[in-house]
């Protein structure tokens, strides 16, 4: 099921969801997933009845879909397959409370 399906599903006031969406233009997961698909994911964490943590890569667009929301940014390193050499980025950890 896709994650909006699965959210509904489980949704309850004591679960805690944890969002892990593909980096905004970063996807590559060979399915489609246009910037109205993160503003679906802002509305449901304003809407749920439980509590979600998000990661997302720190981009301009990602910071004004989910403005309100509670955000930190940190450092990371970002690699991919395993090769041992990482890219120094910044991910944001959203949270709806």
């Amino acid at each position: 099921m896709d994650w909006h399906e699965c959210l509904i599903k489980y949704d309850r006031d004591y679960t805690l969801h944890f969002m892990d969406p593909p980096y905004y233009e970063l996807e590559g997961y060979g399915i489609p997933f246009p910037i109205d698909e993160y503003r679906k994911i802002a509305e449901s964490m304003r809407a749920m009845k439980g509590s979600a943590i998000l990661t997302i890569n720190d981009h301009p667009e990602m910071k004004l879909v989910f403005k309100g929301f509670t955000t930190e940014t940190v450092e990371i390193d970002y690699t991919i397959g395993g090769s041992g050499t990482g890219k120094k980025r910044r991910e944001m950890i959203v949270r709806n409370w």
